[in-house]
């Protein structure tokens, strides 16, 4: 019995000195009893991540640390920075590659040596990495310059972090943007030892450029891919359209409130499987926007205030003559051509046809089908538009 007591003494110690020891650690123990231990700190949310209606969460924003100054000097054999620009800009994108060679040729002249020009293609993102970025690249520090412009029809140049960016969203805009640059650089150059030290916050400047564009509100959620001058593909006199990669229908739904806020008005709104379209005006522009769900995309197109199409409850059912129907219709002679020809009646009894086909037997069955389908309510059908997709023979025969 002794030996038992002993037993049971020694082995409440040792409890005891584990207890001691998790404690001296600064590990609290779990609470077993039921009750709930309350946290009276206050969380630090300045930089949180925020969660959407949808259940998304939306990323914090990164910080960076930006030097008050900053020097740019020969370093070796090249320059201390490194020109940087997206691998996707091309030879429409003149702005950007236009920029970044006559920034080139800016230290060139000044300091005495070419400095590397880089692409951000496949690149392992270095903060550290001391560089001049034209475009929008896919480094977070562009992002979060981006974030931050009022507008698609701006420019800005800043320093962020370690890196120097000149952005635009249009061609004009980096012309702007090179004058402001080479005349900050110009007053911090030193003769003497062919360095230029400035300070960061000189750099700073947003400007707009394109009354149009800036008609645009950033999009938030996503990554910028490029702008287009849609005028030159859909045959209106002034449009353009900015193409947004990598987002969300939480970031698309929090788009449509932010032109609320901007002070556009919806037109109409309309969803087609998961995919979302809308049309949204104010006193001069008109925005078509939509989100793609099948490569996660986001397009915006602005162009000046015109007609605008007829909504489903909008349409006169006083004019209705007959039901809507679409049929295809071959255009080809023989085998040798594969065409097809759409004929599309609406309510009212006119018809829109897209492309049309080779005269002959093919014209005459087509002319044929237009008639028999108008004979019910007039012997004069009436084709209200007439849509050509391209120029061969089958199409516009």
């Amino acid at each position: 019995m002794r030996k038992f007591t002993k037993l049971i003494a020694l082995l409440l110690a040792i409890v005891m000195l584990v207890s001691f020891a998790v404690a001296c650690n600064g590990d609290t123990p779990a609470d077993t009893t039921g009750s709930a231990v309350v946290d009276t700190t206050t969380p630090d949310t300045s930089n949180s991540s925020d969660t959407t209606d949808s259940g998304e969460v939306t990323p914090p924003k990164p910080e960076f640390v930006t030097p008050e100054t900053i020097t740019i000097k020969k370093e070796g054999s090249s320059l201390n920075y490194v020109i940087t620009r997206p691998e996707g800009t091309t030879a429409t994108a003149s702005g950007e590659i236009n920029a970044a060679q006559q920034l080139s040729a800016y230290f060139e002249e000044r300091i005495g040596v070419t400095p590397t020009t880089d692409t951000d293609w496949a690149k392992e993102e270095d903060s550290e990495k001391l560089e001049i970025i034209v475009g929008a690249t896919d480094h977070p520090e562009t992002a979060a310059l981006i974030s931050d412009m009022p507008s698609y029809g701006d420019y800005a140049v800043r320093a962020v972090g370690n890196k120097i960016i000149i952005m635009s969203f249009d061609d004009g805009g980096y012309n702007r943007a090179l004058r402001h640059i080479k005349t900050v650089l110009a007053r911090g150059y030193d003769k003497s030892t062919k360095t230029i030290t400035v300070n960061t916050a000189d750099l700073a400047k947003t400007e707009s450029v394109n009354k149009q564009l800036a008609a645009l509100p950033i999009y938030e959620g996503g990554s910028y891919l490029a702008t287009y001058d849609a005028g030159r593909v859909t045959a209106t006199t002034e449009c353009d359209e900015v193409i947004i990669t990598d987002t969300t229908v939480a970031a698309y739904d929090n788009y449509l409130l932010k032109l609320v806020a901007s002070g556009y008005t919806k037109y109409t709104t309309n969803d087609i499987g998961n995919n979302k379209f809308a049309i949204y005006t104010n006193d001069e522009y008109t925005l078509n926007v939509g989100y793609y769900d099948n490569d996660k995309s986001a397009r915006l197109f602005v162009e000046p205030k015109g007609a605008l199409p007829t909504r489903a409850e909008d349409n006169d059912a006083s004019k209705k003559v007959t039901t809507s129907q679409i049929t295809m219709i071959a255009v080809s002679k023989g085998n040798s051509v594969n065409g097809l020809s759409t004929l599309i009646r609406l309510e009212d009894g006119r018809f829109i046809m897209v492309d049309g086909a080779f005269g002959g037997e093919v014209y005459t069955h087509w002319e044929k089908t237009i008639k028999e389908q108008a004979k019910e309510y007039t012997d004069k059908p009436v084709i209200a538009a007439w849509i050509i997709t391209h120029g061969h023979g089958d199409h516009i025969g």
